[in-house]
């Protein structure tokens, strides 16, 4: 079952209604479509266009002093948050591709990582969630046994998995769980997970759709999700598929693909394994044709800082 942060709609108060809000976003993005493909500059200098931040190995510890190499994981995500709020038109949704916790999901982790996140549910913001090999999903589903706390999107017959089958800004995101066991680093989709996926996917077939996972789809290592092929099998023949999303490797690389679909690899909050890499979130703004990829990081210096990415989609 999948799990999610859903906020009350008294909570939201912008300047302007979430409803007005939506009705103009959605109005826009129609417009968009109306071309065979929008010019970047079009969809750049249509400030309502719905978009979605995308965010991923926080790696939040219960202690909020806690560090690792030599950066603090509370302050990083404080800081994202602050961006993303600071967006003068809010996102849809956040979307947080696993490795919530520190290291092997401890109920501390996730009470001070539901804190962290309190000021974009005080926004009206929706939070969706994944699991990573450093997650826990007892200690995470009794964290998110709290009232505040629902259960959205898709429920499915996988008790042992956390799967979403959700629309966001005109975007089919299949949340998918890579998880084997808590501080095990390669993941695995399994076969009952595999089989959903494919049976999902025989629905809604003309909605652009992204595969949304924590584990990197790599043939070559053992350290990426283990059962890639089937991965690729179940997502290949369903031509709606465009991207498949991930984290993992703490890696910022929008220009990955595979057989025409895109391989995005979204960057850490928490920390980078190599220090030339930046550390951030994405903001992803679907156009006619495909989308938009602007990386934020939380080093404004940083060569990738504020860079778009166009993506076609196949």
């Amino acid at each position: 079952m999948p799990f999610s942060i859903i906020p009350n709609q008294d909570s939201f108060t912008p300047s302007e209604s979430r409803r007005t809000w939506l009705k103009r976003s959605i109005t826009s993005f129609g417009a968009l479509a109306l071309g065979r493909f929008a010019p970047a500059a079009i969809a750049r200098a249509n400030a309502a266009q719905p978009w979605v931040a995308f965010v991923s190995d926080t790696h939040i510890a219960a202690d909020p002093a806690k560090t690792n190499h030599q950066l603090n994981m509370t302050n990083n995500l404080t800081k994202v948050i602050a961006q993303i709020l600071a967006e003068p038109v809010p996102p849809q949704a956040v979307l947080i591709d696993g490795d919530l916790a520190l290291a092997d999901g401890q109920k501390g982790d996730y009470v001070q990582l539901m804190k962290l996140l309190a000021p974009l549910t005080s926004a009206g913001i929706a939070i969706h969630l994944a699991l990573g090999n450093h997650d826990n999903r007892e200690n995470f589903r009794e964290i998110l046994g709290d009232s505040a706390l629902i259960k959205s999107g898709r429920i499915t017959a996988i008790e042992s998995h956390h799967t979403s089958d959700l629309t966001i800004a005109g975007v089919r995101f299949l949340i998918l769980d890579s998880l084997q066991r808590p501080n095990f680093t390669p993941g695995a989709i399994g076969t009952d997970q595999a089989k959903w996926l494919t049976e999902t996917l025989a629905q809604h077939v003309d909605t652009p759709t992204i595969v949304y996972v924590h584990h990197n789809p790599d043939l070559k290592t053992d350290k990426a999700l283990s059962d890639t092929q089937r991965l690729y099998d179940a997502i290949l023949p369903s031509r709606q598929v465009k991207a498949v999303v991930f984290g993992h490797t703490h890696v910022w690389n929008p220009k990955g693909q595979h057989e025409g679909v895109k391989l995005i690899n979204i960057p850490a909050v928490g920390y980078p394994h190599n220090p030339m890499q930046p550390i951030g979130w994405t903001k992803f703004v679907p156009i006619q044709g495909g989308a938009e990829l602007t990386l934020s990081s939380l080093d404004p210096t940083h060569a990738a800082h504020g860079v778009t990415q166009l993506l076609n989609w196949r």
